[in-house]
């Protein structure tokens, strides 16, 4: 059925980039589909909780769905899906830090303690 999709686009004056993003999104699809419990079990060494692995699951998919990509196969799509389970984890780890580090009522002063 892609081979249609694609004949199609060609007809439309599409570029290759084009055939390529297509091909990604439908890889995205396939790892979704069929690797969507196994990202949660990622996600879940991270956060220890699996309602919050689901949540940072999300969050990578919807990070990853937000700029065209392109993947050559399944597993470079998962790959890339995980690391950005595991930056989006540790972004998020340091956000939270930052704010232990300067009590309330001393932001702006240029002072940092540690609570």
């Amino acid at each position: 059925m892609p081979w249609r999709a694609l004949s199609a686009c060609e007809d439309n004056g599409t570029t290759s980039s084009d055939h390529s993003m297509f091909l990604s999104q439908e890889l995205l699809v396939e790892v979704l589909r069929d690797r969507r419990s196994a990202l949660v079990g990622y996600a879940s060494l991270f956060t220890a909780d699996r309602h919050n692995a689901k949540g940072l699951r999300h969050d990578a998919i919807v990070r990853t769905l937000t700029k065209p990509r392109v993947f050559a196969d399944v597993h470079r799509a998962e790959g890339f899906i995980r690391h950005v389970i595991r930056t989006t984890f540790l972004d998020s780890a340091r956000d939270s830090s930052r704010h232990r580090l300067v009590p309330s009522g001393t932001a702006g002063r240029g002072t940092a303690h540690r609570c």
